[in-house]
Protein backbone atom coordinates (compact mmCIF):
# COMPACT_ATOMS: atom_id res chain seq x y z
CA UNK A 1 0.00 0.00 0.00
CA UNK A 2 1.32 3.37 -0.91
CA UNK A 3 0.31 6.78 0.46
CA UNK A 4 1.82 10.41 -0.47
CA UNK A 5 3.29 12.71 1.93
CA UNK A 6 -0.16 14.77 1.83
CA UNK A 7 -2.43 11.86 2.41
CA UNK A 8 0.13 10.40 5.52
CA UNK A 9 -0.26 14.00 7.21
CA UNK A 10 -3.95 14.29 6.73
CA UNK A 11 -4.19 10.63 7.97
CA UNK A 12 -2.13 11.95 10.92
CA UNK A 13 -4.51 15.04 11.28
CA UNK A 14 -7.49 12.99 11.88
CA UNK A 15 -5.37 10.33 14.22
CA UNK A 16 -4.38 13.05 16.32
CA UNK A 17 -8.42 14.24 16.80
CA UNK A 18 -9.32 10.25 17.33
CA UNK A 19 -7.22 10.25 19.96
CA UNK A 20 -8.39 13.33 21.25
CA UNK A 21 -12.02 12.72 20.70
CA UNK A 22 -12.91 11.19 24.19
CA UNK A 23 -11.19 14.52 25.93
CA UNK A 24 -8.03 12.63 26.46
CA UNK A 25 -5.15 12.17 24.48
CA UNK A 26 -3.55 8.89 25.95
CA UNK A 27 0.31 8.15 25.35
CA UNK A 28 -0.68 4.72 24.04
CA UNK A 29 -2.87 6.32 21.09
CA UNK A 30 0.16 9.02 20.15
CA UNK A 31 2.37 5.54 20.05
CA UNK A 32 0.55 4.12 17.47
CA UNK A 33 -0.23 6.98 15.78
CA UNK A 34 4.09 7.78 15.59
CA UNK A 35 4.99 4.03 15.10
CA UNK A 36 2.14 3.97 11.99
CA UNK A 37 4.13 6.79 10.62
CA UNK A 38 6.95 5.52 11.16
CA UNK A 39 5.96 2.29 9.15
CA UNK A 40 5.83 4.06 6.42
CA UNK A 41 8.44 6.82 6.62
CA UNK A 42 11.92 6.41 7.77
CA UNK A 43 13.78 9.43 7.44
CA UNK A 44 13.29 12.14 10.46
CA UNK A 45 13.56 15.12 8.50
CA UNK A 46 10.22 13.63 5.90
CA UNK A 47 8.26 12.93 9.05
CA UNK A 48 8.95 16.30 10.49
CA UNK A 49 7.48 17.99 7.58
CA UNK A 50 4.63 15.52 7.69
CA UNK A 51 4.09 16.39 11.15
CA UNK A 52 4.09 20.01 10.53
CA UNK A 53 1.50 19.57 7.86
CA UNK A 54 -0.45 17.42 9.82
CA UNK A 55 -1.05 20.60 12.77
CA UNK A 56 -1.89 22.68 10.01
CA UNK A 57 -4.28 20.88 7.91
CA UNK A 58 -7.59 21.98 8.62
CA UNK A 59 -10.66 18.76 9.48
CA UNK A 60 -12.76 19.66 5.92
CA UNK A 61 -9.31 19.46 4.38
CA UNK A 62 -8.01 16.55 5.89
CA UNK A 63 -11.05 14.73 5.48
CA UNK A 64 -11.61 15.38 1.70
CA UNK A 65 -7.94 14.11 1.40
CA UNK A 66 -9.02 10.93 2.74
CA UNK A 67 -11.92 10.72 1.23
CA UNK A 68 -10.50 11.03 -2.37
CA UNK A 69 -8.09 7.65 -1.67
CA UNK A 70 -8.85 4.32 -2.90
CA UNK A 71 -10.63 1.59 -1.26
CA UNK A 72 -7.91 -0.20 0.20
CA UNK A 73 -6.13 3.28 1.38
CA UNK A 74 -9.40 3.78 3.05
CA UNK A 75 -10.01 0.67 4.52
CA UNK A 76 -6.88 0.56 6.17
CA UNK A 77 -7.32 4.10 7.29
CA UNK A 78 -10.36 3.45 8.91
CA UNK A 79 -9.02 0.08 10.77
CA UNK A 80 -6.39 2.31 11.99
CA UNK A 81 -8.67 5.13 13.49
CA UNK A 82 -10.41 2.40 15.33
CA UNK A 83 -6.95 1.05 16.35
CA UNK A 84 -6.32 4.21 18.08
CA UNK A 85 -9.59 3.92 19.93
CA UNK A 86 -8.56 0.58 20.96
CA UNK A 87 -5.18 1.45 22.03
CA UNK A 88 -6.15 3.30 25.43
CA UNK A 89 -7.89 -0.41 26.26
CA UNK A 90 -11.17 2.12 26.96
CA UNK A 91 -13.75 2.60 24.24
CA UNK A 92 -15.72 5.27 24.98
CA UNK A 93 -19.49 6.82 23.08
CA UNK A 94 -17.32 10.21 22.17
CA UNK A 95 -14.79 8.37 20.58
CA UNK A 96 -16.80 6.01 18.54
CA UNK A 97 -19.37 8.94 17.28
CA UNK A 98 -15.74 10.67 16.30
CA UNK A 99 -15.05 7.75 14.10
CA UNK A 100 -18.99 7.73 12.63
CA UNK A 101 -18.82 11.25 12.11
CA UNK A 102 -15.30 10.70 10.29
CA UNK A 103 -16.34 7.48 7.94
CA UNK A 104 -19.58 9.75 6.97
CA UNK A 105 -17.33 12.51 6.05
CA UNK A 106 -14.77 10.32 3.95
CA UNK A 107 -16.71 7.37 2.82
CA UNK A 108 -14.82 5.14 5.17
CA UNK A 109 -16.03 1.69 4.87
CA UNK A 110 -18.23 0.51 7.59
CA UNK A 111 -16.80 -2.03 10.16
CA UNK A 112 -16.49 -3.26 13.72
CA UNK A 113 -13.54 -2.36 16.37
CA UNK A 114 -12.75 -6.52 15.99
CA UNK A 115 -12.69 -5.99 11.83
CA UNK A 116 -10.00 -3.18 12.59
CA UNK A 117 -7.90 -4.18 14.77
CA UNK A 118 -7.56 -7.72 12.76
CA UNK A 119 -7.34 -5.53 9.12
CA UNK A 120 -4.98 -3.30 10.73
CA UNK A 121 -2.98 -6.16 12.21
CA UNK A 122 -2.67 -7.87 8.39
CA UNK A 123 -2.03 -4.57 6.70
CA UNK A 124 1.14 -3.59 9.20
CA UNK A 125 2.35 -7.06 9.68
CA UNK A 126 0.99 -9.71 6.18
CA UNK A 127 1.93 -7.00 4.02
CA UNK A 128 5.10 -5.20 5.27
CA UNK A 129 7.39 -5.56 2.48
CA UNK A 130 4.08 -3.89 -0.18
CA UNK A 131 3.91 -1.02 2.14
CA UNK A 132 5.12 1.74 1.14
CA UNK A 133 5.46 5.56 1.41
CA UNK A 134 6.14 7.34 -1.55
CA UNK A 135 6.45 11.13 -2.18
CA UNK A 136 6.35 13.85 -4.85
CA UNK A 137 9.47 12.09 -6.82
CA UNK A 138 8.38 8.39 -5.95
CA UNK A 139 10.75 7.60 -3.80
CA UNK A 140 9.97 6.07 -0.22
CA UNK A 141 11.17 3.56 2.15
CA UNK A 142 9.44 -0.08 3.11
CA UNK A 143 7.24 -0.73 6.24
CA UNK A 144 9.26 -2.88 8.34
CA UNK A 145 5.73 -2.98 10.82
CA UNK A 146 4.99 -2.07 14.21
CA UNK A 147 5.20 -5.77 15.95
CA UNK A 148 5.28 -4.39 19.67
CA UNK A 149 2.06 -3.20 18.84
CA UNK A 150 0.80 -6.11 17.08
CA UNK A 151 0.78 -7.67 20.37
CA UNK A 152 -0.72 -4.94 22.05
CA UNK A 153 -3.78 -4.70 19.55
CA UNK A 154 -3.87 -8.65 19.66
CA UNK A 155 -4.21 -8.67 23.63
CA UNK A 156 -6.71 -5.94 23.08
CA UNK A 157 -8.75 -8.17 20.84
CA UNK A 158 -8.96 -10.86 23.04
CA UNK A 159 -9.40 -8.61 26.53
CA UNK A 160 -11.57 -5.89 25.25
CA UNK A 161 -13.21 -5.94 21.91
Amino acid sequence: MEYTGIQLSAMTALAVLASGSDGNIDKKELEVISHHLHAFVQDEEKIKNLLAAALLIKFEDAAKIVKDMNYEQKRHFAAFIGVIILADGTISDDELEYWKALSAATNLPHMTIRDAANIFVNNMVGNQNSTSYVNSNGSGGKNFGCLIWIVVIAIVIIFVA
